[in-house]
């Protein structure tokens, strides 16, 4: 992953994505029914899903490698600036934790380190993953793994994919 394709304009550019409230209650869905009390989002962005859980008395946290996101978008203390590849947390801190249109935004190498992090710090792992589709140039750049549902799912052993 490319950290200096993550800025302030990025996140702008993406933000009626990002801040898509109706996504994060249907993601937050998905999750509740597995009952968390901790959750980690991992390549959280704007945050609006950790946001979301929190007010609904989730200790939920957010994880994103952007440095803008807490300079420029006042993220608060539950949000992390961090690498996923080396998770500041301890074994099993999160009852679960979650990537939404994350994973795509890896190599293949990466992919591998990220989700043994992600299996280190939670319980349950869960992932949404935007499957092989048209990109359009932007995203061309950003998305560096662009496969179908079967690959991700063989990738992706023992994570719940939603």
């Amino acid at each position: 992953m490319t950290k200096e394709l993550y800025t302030k304009q990025y996140y702008l550019n993406s933000r009626n994505f990002q801040l898509d409230k109706d996504r994060a209650i249907k993601t937050a869905n998905s999750i509740l029914k597995y009952k968390p009390k901790r959750v980690l989002d991992v390549g959280c962005g704007l945050g609006t899903l950790t946001t979301y859980l929190r007010s609904l008395g989730i200790d939920a946290h957010g994880l994103d490698f952007a440095d803008t996101l807490k300079k420029d978008f006042s993220l608060g203390d539950c949000f992390h600036i961090a690498n996923a590849k080396n998770m500041p947390f301890e074994n099993n801190s999160f009852d679960l934790v979650i990537s939404t249109d994350f994973f795509e935004h890896l190599t293949e190498n990466e992919i591998d380190v990220v989700l043994s992090e992600m299996k280190r710090v939670g319980k349950i792992v869960i992932a949404k993953i935007a499957y092989e589709a048209p990109l359009n140039l932007r995203q061309m750049k950003l998305h560096q793994t662009n496969k179908n549902e079967s690959w991700w799912k063989n990738k992706l052993k023992g994570v719940i994919i939603i």
